[in-house]
């Protein structure tokens, strides 16, 4: 998010201001490692958007083949 701050005078600064968010790769990653017996062990983000993808799949033909 962009946004300006006025200094000392008239002159606008343009600063950047980045929220901290719950939800990310690294936080994902953490989750997927602290599961048991080592069953998806992330050493990148993309390992976790990987094991995500996989197990949106497999519980979304899980849901589809109960139904």
């Amino acid at each position: 998010m962009k946004q300006t701050i006025s200094t000392t005078g008239t002159n606008l600064v343009p600063v950047s201001v980045k929220v901290g968010t719950f939800f990310s790769w690294t936080t994902m990653s953490k989750v997927f490692n602290i599961l048991p017996l080592g069953i998806c062990p992330c050493e990148t983000d993309a390992d976790a958007k990987q094991y995500t993808k996989v197990l949106c799949i497999a519980f979304g033909a899980l849901i589809i083949g109960l139904f």
